[in-house]
């Protein structure tokens, strides 16, 4: 293979300057952060940014890295010059004791940086006066101690961090005076500090290739020092023998998964390319391979889609980039192979994205072929419109047996505001809408696609309300029989003040929302048991740690789900919810609730749920949402 290098001279461009430099103590008299010279990055305190699993990480125990926003600071740098910079940026470390690499620009005779930077511990700066009494203050050394360690230390040769554990074991041995538990504390500076000086690689690279994933990887934030310890530093040290022999493996997150169980990490393209060391160590298949599938990333995003047609990628990748065909095959073939990518009727899949929706498909034909969930409900029970048995008869013949029939469109007003808003639906039923209602009671899985305001939700909420009352209705009867039986038990007396639909206690209908807003919405609206979609996999993750067989998932007796806003979510969350809920819970009956105008997005939803059931044909791959 021809050595592709086309990045070098695309990098090359940018106009910046790179500082090289210790680190210095910030003094007091420097601007706060956030004046009007700011570089404009967020301040203020982390916010941690929310991690998914799907349903195999959570099965298998994956290691959840959290994602952290490093605030915007200000730094001194001061290089071998003696020339002291003031550069703004995110310095997830800055300590008197890191040296730094960092590239940066000029704006208005101030320096910004230009990406994160990179690290190295400068051994040597524990010799200077005033850094060996900071770092044991950081330690949390008692001052007492620290005071009688500096009076004890030797002059000559002077302390550096590879020396301190071996005077301070010293220290104890001769004085009776132990510092070492503080320094090798895990809720203290000094154990990173030691430790890095194990994994230099991982100190110079991370901090580019993995920036939001610093602070949790580097055990930065008290919050998550629960034992992490042993744990957590062979994962680092796995990563070190990573970047020695493999670095190109750290921009794809299906082998750090594989290899490391590590899950949610990722090194972008982008970070790459503020690695240009570390490119040249990488052969060029695995270059093309990388810059193949940052391609194929951006393309899948901007269309929506879970693939791109071989055609496309291969004229982005060789325009753009500016890549050999040969080369572009080539490095094709190694993603193929490594199972970052399926190829398959000349489209090019993101491995994961392909097989969430292959589970999707899987799921919706178990619930189809699963023994059906008969709601015991007429459309006259539903919305109180009273038909004759005829009308009933002819509504059955309507619906008949088949589940071929499975979506169903809310017609528009002609005002183009949608249908009948939902506050009138429950008297005023188009044909569309009562149409809705026999699907949902006949087939297992259902698709209602209408405007906002058309009264999907009302339709689907009442349908399930009213079978929950109908229900609840018998148990009331039965009980009212046994009651009437004077040699029943007490535990079988009810009243209308201990009856309630949720009768078991347990949520057999969910609703569910892309967004915590939205189910806050769906119920308040519906009056049912609502959730974002993320809750219920976020529930079985904590669940699952309890480890205790005693105790029964939140949603366990979950019989049917409701989607709303279906089109805002992605194949990734909706094929974990799908596995989830059938193979931990009871679900068979599923509905889908959005608004597709677009025949494409209607007939793509329709083929979907059709072609399912006979999963030979099923070759129509979906748009989707990231």
């Amino acid at each position: 293979m021809a050595a592709y290098r086309g990045w070098r001279g695309r990098r090359r461009a940018g106009g910046f300057t790179e500082l090289r430099g210790r680190l210095l103590p910030v003094k007091d008299e420097l601007p706060a952060p956030g004046d009007s010279d700011s570089d404009g990055d967020s301040e203020g305190p982390d916010d941690p940014d929310p991690e998914f699993l799907d349903a195999e990480e959570i099965d298998g125990g994956a290691r959840q890295v959290k994602s952290w926003r490093v605030p915007s600071t200000r730094v001194i740098i001061k290089t071998k010059d003696s020339t002291e910079y003031i550069v703004n940026g995110s310095f997830p470390l800055d300590d008197p004791w890191w040296s730094v690499n960092v590239k940066v620009k000029v704006y208005q005779s101030r320096f910004y940086a230009i990406g994160p930077p990179s690290y190295e511990l400068d051994d040597d700066s524990l010799g200077e006066v005033s850094i060996l009494p900071l770092f044991l203050h950081k330690c949390n050394v008692p001052d007492v101690f620290t005071k009688d360690f500096l009076d004890w230390l030797p002059r000559d040769p002077p302390v550096t961090f590879s020396t301190l554990r071996e005077l301070a074991n010293d220290f104890d041995m001769e004085e009776g005076k132990n510092i070492l538990p503080y320094l090798q504390n895990l809720s203290s500076p000094g154990a990173f500090v030691f430790l890095s000086l194990e994994i230099p690689l991982v100190m110079k690279y991370l901090p580019r290739l993995l920036p939001s994933k610093v602070r949790s990887l580097f055990l930065l934030d008290s919050n998550d020092q629960k034992s992490p310890g042993e744990c957590q530093c062979n994962l680092l040290y796995d990563l070190e023998r990573m970047l020695a022999d493999d670095p190109w493996k750290l921009g794809f997150g299906l082998i750090l998964y594989r290899e490391l169980h590590l899950c949610g990490c990722e090194a972008s393209w982008e970070s790459f390319l503020h690695c240009e060391d570390l490119l040249v160590r990488i052969p060029s298949l695995q270059i093309n391979a990388l810059i193949i599938y940052n391609e194929l990333k951006k393309k899948c995003m901007e269309l929506g889609d879970t693939y791109v047609e071989l055609s496309d990628l291969n004229t982005a990748v060789t325009n753009a980039q500016d890549m050999p065909v040969e080369d572009a095959w080539e490095a094709l073939e190694f993603l193929k192979t490594q199972e970052i990518v399926v190829m398959e009727q000349k489209r090019i899949f993101l491995y994961r994205w392909y097989w969430y929706e292959m589970h999707i498909a899987e799921y919706i034909q178990n619930i189809v072929q699963r023994e059906p969930w008969s709601l015991d409900v007429y459309e006259e029970d539903v919305f109180g419109n009273i038909s004759s048995p005829h009308e009933r008869l002819n509504n059955a013949d309507e619906q008949g047996t088949s589940n071929g029939e499975t979506a169903a469109h809310c017609s528009d007003n002609g005002d183009g505001s949608g249908c009948a808003p939902a506050e009138r639906c429950s008297t005023q039923l188009d044909a569309d809408q009562k149409k809705a209602v026999r699907m949902i009671l006949a087939n297992p899985v259902t698709v209602i696609s209408g405007k906002g305001g058309c009264g999907k939700t009302t339709v689907v909420s009442q349908v399930f309300k009213s079978m929950m009352k109908k229900e609840n209705e018998e148990v009331e009867k039965a009980c009212k029989a046994l009651e009437e039986d004077i040699d029943a038990s007490e535990e079988w007396f009810c009243d209308a003040m201990t009856s309630n639909p949720d009768h078991s206690n347990s949520i057999r209908v969910l609703l569910t929302a892309p967004t915590g807003k939205a189910a806050s919405l769906l119920k308040k609206k519906t009056d049912l048991p609502a959730a974002t979609l993320h809750q219920v996999t976020c529930s079985y993750s904590a669940w699952r740690k309890l480890d205790n067989d005693q105790v029964k998932w939140k949603f366990s007796n979950v019989e049917a789900l409701v989607v709303d806003e279906a089109s805002l979510v992605s194949v990734r969350m909706f094929s974990a919810v799908l596995k989830l809920l059938y193979s931990y819970g009871k679900l068979a009956k599923l509905v889908i609730l959005g608004m597709f105008e677009t025949l494409h997005w209607a007939s793509n939803y329709h083929c979907l749920l059709i072609l399912v059931i006979h999963p030979v044909n099923y070759t129509y791959h979906q748009k989707s949402t990231y």
